[in-house]
């Protein structure tokens, strides 16, 4: 039996860097983002258009100090809950409130803070965690 050489090895996350803009498709799925301090923009596809499972991961792997890092959708169709350190409140975006966009935002998103999506087919379900509500928006 051969060393594996291409792709994640059995049982480990498929992490990846990011330090600049980026589109991403479903054959990015499942990968986890490691964002740095310099916000970039991030394109994920629409929730529907056979997007249905598609999954990402993304994490502040630092403070987020130069501009936000911005996570957009091509339509209103992201639906976020960001809860604060464990507390029991959280920043809820309602169903009849979809956005198109979430924010890592400048000055507040501190490493470790982090979301995780995943499409229905019709919408992105959002949730993360970050060390204050307001590190992480949606609009």
């Amino acid at each position: 039996m051969g060393l594996k050489t291409n792709g994640p090895i059995a049982g480990r996350l498929a992490l990846q860097n990011l330090s600049a803009d980026i589109t991403l498709t479903a054959e990015d799925t499942g990968k986890v983002f490691l964002l740095d301090a310099i916000g970039e923009a991030i394109t994920v596809p629409a929730a529907a258009l056979g997007n249905r499972g598609v999954h990402y991961t993304f994490i502040m792997n630092a403070k987020n100090v130069t501009s936000d890092w911005t996570v957009t959708s091509g339509a209103a169709d992201v639906h976020l809950q960001v809860g604060s350190g464990g507390a029991a409140e959280a920043d809820t975006i309602t169903a009849g409130s979809a956005d198109t966009a979430v924010t890592f935002e400048l000055d507040n998103a501190d490493e470790g803070d982090y979301i995780k999506m995943f499409s229905t087919g019709t919408f992105w379900m959002v949730q993360g965690t970050a060390h204050a509500t307001a590190n992480i928006t949606a609009a």
